[in-house]
């Protein structure tokens, strides 16, 4: 199927002097008949290749004598300089300019879909590539999380066991007892320094310490008190002096 497309064609282009010229030799007929060979050019690349036949079929297009529109062509080449010839093609500057301007604008128009294809491919990529890192992200946080509940947990267990371990007392991790100790690792405190307030607490010789001995009196917060955990980080017990 040929391309069909549309071709400049001035509005004032019965003024030029040379198609003056044309309409007051040939009258409106020469006039259409200059254009029908324009469109013809443009269909046929710029040019229409002469063969012996060629004004028969011309003649037979546009229902005109063929004597008739041999003068009229003879006279766009010779008289008006609206065509131009040579052996073997008939042609017109003005088709051949605006097949080229086409032929560009063509290739740019070609050129920038073409970078805007690589540009969308580009982006696809990109956001393919995003979506992968994001999700292996996700996967990476949520197993080093895993790892790190895991990890926390046995900080947990481990610190409770060592709790038992000095206060001799066979107390349960209850959830009230697992949240104390997971909370005050989440604010920063270290497993050591956890064991370090219960080493201090132990050695606190308050005569009623053995009935209080619950987690919540080692490392704590008790309502308008202190944060039990400070005072046996600190704690330094006091001398015992032997009598002379």
């Amino acid at each position: 199927m040929k391309e069909v497309y549309y071709f400049s064609h001035d509005s004032n282009a019965h003024r030029d002097p040379k198609c003056s010229a044309l309409i007051s030799d040939f009258g409106s007929a020469g006039y259409g008949l200059y254009w029908a060979i324009v469109e013809i050019l443009h269909e046929q690349g710029g040019k229409i290749e002469k063969f012996p036949k060629l004004f028969e079929g011309l003649s037979f297009q546009f229902q005109t004598p063929k004597e008739a529109v041999m003068k009229q062509i003879e006279a766009m080449i010779k008289d008006y300089k609206l065509l131009k010839e040579d052996e073997n093609y008939i042609w017109s500057d003005r088709v051949l300019r605006n097949l080229e301007q086409r032929r560009v604008k063509y290739q740019v128009k070609s050129e920038a879909g073409r970078i805007g294809g690589l540009r969308s491919g580009e982006k696809r990529r990109t956001k393919q590539n995003e979506a992968v890192l994001e999700a292996n992200e996700r996967i990476e946080a949520k197993e080093r999380k895993g790892k790190e509940s895991k990890v926390k947990e046995r900080e947990i267990e481990d610190f409770f066991s060592y709790y038992t371990l000095k206060t001799k007392k066979n107390f349960r991790l209850t959830s009230t007892n697992h949240s104390l100790i997971k909370n005050r690792l989440e604010e920063g405190y270290t497993p050591d320094q956890l064991k370090k307030a219960v080493d201090n607490f132990m050695l606190d010789d308050w005569p009623e310490r053995a009935k209080r001995l619950d987690l919540i009196y080692c490392i704590g917060k008790q309502k308008d008190k202190p944060d039990n955990l400070e005072k046996w980080l600190n704690y330094k017990p006091a001398p015992k002096f032997i009598k002379p």
